[in-house]
């Protein structure tokens, strides 16, 4: 029965090979989850930056409205 072996040679090798890529994937595929994981960390502290610049900006805007004030009295 070589033929019979040669076929089962075959289907463990296409086995394994499935199981490689599928190994390849799962790694692949945690990678992508960490990466995305790292950019909403990022996108977070952008957020709380640009709030904070928001209130900063909202403050100069009002501190620079009492100077206009005061200017134009003088």
């Amino acid at each position: 029965m070589p033929d019979a072996n040669g076929r089962l040679d075959r289907i463990e090798a296409a086995l394994e090979r499935i199981t490689q890529r599928d190994e390849a994937i799962a790694e692949r595929q945690e990678a992508l989850a960490q990466t995305v994981e790292i950019i909403a960390g990022m996108q977070r502290a952008n957020e709380r930056r640009f709030d904070a610049l928001d209130r900063q900006i909202g403050e100069t805007m009002v501190a620079i409205g009492r100077l206009l004030h005061i200017a134009q009295i003088h």
